[in-house]
């Protein structure tokens, strides 16, 4: 599918606010999709705050419409926050927008405190999580209307030491879980989000990294299948290192787990705390 993308706020404000936009898009999205023979359109519209959300539903309505006037066949997706579901003040009127719409992909990912080493997609617990997101979604939209989308990598921070409890002492850095796989540093387990993590030291610098392997995945694809939802989506196809465990994770087929490593109880602080 052809995936239009939009982050800029000034433009959704324009776009959402312009009653000739709808026909213009649908213009373009039947004309781009047509002449590469596509399956459909996924919307990547990603704002802030809620004064774009009626103009949103406008929109997307208006275009999906076109879309599936031009080919029924043709699939027309959009991604959301994962707590968009349960968010009434935030960009998207989910429950408006689900009648025009074939799914939504629900970006359960950057989950995370930004400022505290912590799950960027924790199963359970944490801030808030994919549970919580499955909830609020299949509250307001049919299951079969909800793609789980997770990810394929995770955030690193320099912290205080090696433990569970190190303060970061600097901001996040992204990583793919390709990276992280290869970096050979050890995998701990956090039974609070039900994810994995490491630390390991770099000079006298001591870093924690909070990622996704093929056992938190499995997970999430049990919890997937347990909300009866459409299915799964990832972010993004390749950042794994192409490691085939990972895709086999998420298609059910979960890896053998045993002896899960807390992590360390003590180590010595970095030179920089």
């Amino acid at each position: 599918v052809l995936t239009v993308t939009c982050f800029s706020q000034s433009a959704l404000d324009a776009i959402t606010s312009d009653p000739s936009a709808g026909a213009r898009l649908s213009s373009a999205l039947v004309a781009a999709v047509s002449a590469k023979n596509l399956d459909g359109v996924n919307f990547d519209f990603e704002g802030e705050g809620s004064a774009d959300q009626s103009g949103l539903t406008r929109l997307i309505t208006q275009v999906s419409g076109a879309l599936h006037a031009a080919n029924p066949h043709w699939q027309v997706t959009m991604a959301t926050y994962a707590s968009a579901a349960g968010d009434s003040s935030g960009f998207y009127n989910v429950a408006a927008l689900a009648p025009a719409l074939d799914g939504f992909f629900v970006m359960a990912y950057d989950m995370n405190d930004r400022s505290t080493p912590s799950a960027t997609a924790p199963l359970t617990g944490g801030g808030f999580n994919d549970t919580e997101a499955l909830q609020q979604f299949t509250a307001v939209v049919p299951a079969q209307k909800v793609i789980l989308g997770v990810p394929y990598y995770g955030y690193d921070w320099p912290t205080t030491d090696g433990t569970k409890s190190g303060q970061a002492t600097g901001g996040e850095t992204p990583l793919s879980d390709g990276v992280i796989a290869a970096s050979g540093h050890p995998s701990y387990w956090d039974p609070s989000t039900d994810t994995p993590w490491t630390s390991y030291e770099v000079g006298q610098q001591w870093h924690e990294t909070y990622f996704d392997d093929p056992t938190s995945l499995a997970m999430k694809a049990q919890l997937a299948a347990s909300f009866h939802i459409a299915g799964l989506g990832i972010w993004a196809l390749g950042m794994d290192g192409n490691d085939p465990a990972m895709l086999a994770a998420l298609l059910g087929n979960a890896p053998a787990v045993k002896d899960f490593q807390a992590g360390p109880t003590s180590t010595g602080s970095s030179a920089s705390s």
